[in-house]
């Protein structure tokens, strides 16, 4: 399954536009002032995309093995460096309300940790490349 975002972005306001299947979602750029805090950072979306992909990932384990699960509360924590231009040192908290036994919690915790598609993009280092520019004349 190819996955698509278009950024729109334009040198005289503070946040660009992302758009992902027909939505929209407005991305705080790092001005010289600092942000505006009129949408969420790159940084914030990096997390969000972390701890998103860790929760569906831990409810869906969960559901195979038959473990009934309340609520995951999942946080994710990063440094911003460089004026916001640098996203390091992720940490995921996760907490999940449940009855179950702790110990298979614990082991599902664990595993979600090894196995979330987010995660381990980001640990094997996935490639990126520049895979088309185009110079488009002013209208």
């Amino acid at each position: 399954m190819k996955l698509t975002v278009q950024i729109s972005a334009l040198p005289d306001r503070n946040t660009s536009t992302g758009c992902v299947n027909g939505r929209s979602l407005a991305i705080d750029r790092c001005m010289s002032g600092g942000r505006t805090g009129e949408g969420a950072t790159y940084g914030e979306l990096l997390c969000l995309a972390v701890g998103g992909g860790y929760a569906d990932e831990l409810l869906r384990e969960a559901e195979r093995r038959r473990i009934r699960i309340d609520r995951a509360h999942v946080t994710v924590e990063a440094e911003a460096e460089n004026g916001g231009r640098k996203t390091t040192n992720l940490a995921i908290s996760v907490r999940v309300e449940t009855s179950a036994d702790e110990h298979a919690i614990m082991e599902l915790i664990e595993h979600t940790d090894r196995v979330s598609e987010v995660l381990r993009s980001l640990r094997l280092g996935t490639s990126v490349r520049l895979a088309d520019a185009e110079l488009l004349p002013k209208r």
